[in-house]
């Protein structure tokens, strides 16, 4: 679900004037990074030339970051009233980007902590991620206004939690296992030449990140107004 290819290390730009280049272990996990949903590939470039992957160009470690940012709420169950609110997914978007935010926004609150964040980017896709009983529901939609940047997409899944903690869990160990290999190669070289790199904190970074998915899984979600968001789902609509 979650994929990723890391950019040469030989090939990746450093960070800072060019008298002084640097690099971090976020800046070393360089490369492309999209998301396989039901066949479809979201986060796929529009513009890809055909040199290199065509997928987001980015550094993967802050697709990781927004995975794991989300997991306490998408992982955390909705009422059942809430998540069956929810199953129309055309109707429960449609009223999101329309008449509900006329009515309550902080209702929406709970929404927006399961998406996906891609702040970042220019017109992104939308993803959400929600548990409804035993069962996490994906849903995705093109950017409200598209500008052209990413391959529309437009899709839902339904899955059982369990599969989709394994999807985490597996890109959580890719992704970690390839910068490990990473941080040892340069560790190895003792660094890049030309390039300032804290081969130290570099070690330590890699260590402390490989902490992070179960410290996340560990922490509760926020607490929702509930209350409100059921006011807001009875609102008429406009």
């Amino acid at each position: 679900m979650f994929r990723f290819e890391l950019r040469g290390i030989e090939t990746i730009t450093p960070w800072g004037p060019a008298t002084a280049p640097t690099l971090s272990w976020f800046g070393l996990s360089d490369g492309w990074s999209w998301l396989q949903l039901g066949g479809q590939e979201v986060l796929r470039a529009a513009d890809a030339s055909g040199e290199s992957p065509p997928y987001l160009d980015y550094q993967v470690v802050r697709l990781w970051e927004d995975l794991l940012d989300l997991l306490p709420s998408a992982l955390a169950p909705l009422p059942a009233d809430v998540a069956a609110a929810l199953r129309d997914e055309d109707s429960w978007l449609t009223r999101v980007e329309g008449d509900l935010l006329e009515v309550d926004e902080n209702g929406l609150s709970f929404w927006s902590r399961r998406k996906l964040s891609l702040l970042h980017l220019s017109a992104p896709p939308r993803v959400w991620f929600w548990r409804d009983g035993h069962d996490l529901r994906v849903v995705w939609r093109p950017a409200q206004e598209d500008r052209g940047h990413w391959v529309a997409a437009s899709g839902s899944l339904k899955m059982p939690v369990a599969t989709f903690l394994a999807e985490v869990r597996s890109f959580d160990q890719a992704f970690l296992s390839a910068m490990q290999e990473r941080v040892e190669t340069i560790t190895k070289a003792g660094g890049i030449p030309g390039v300032a790199i804290d081969l130290a904190h570099l070690d330590h970074e890699q260590r402390e990140r490989a902490t992070w998915l179960e410290n996340t899984l560990a922490r509760p979600a926020p607490d929702e107004d509930w209350g409100a968001v059921r006011r807001l789902l009875a609102a008429p609509r406009a």
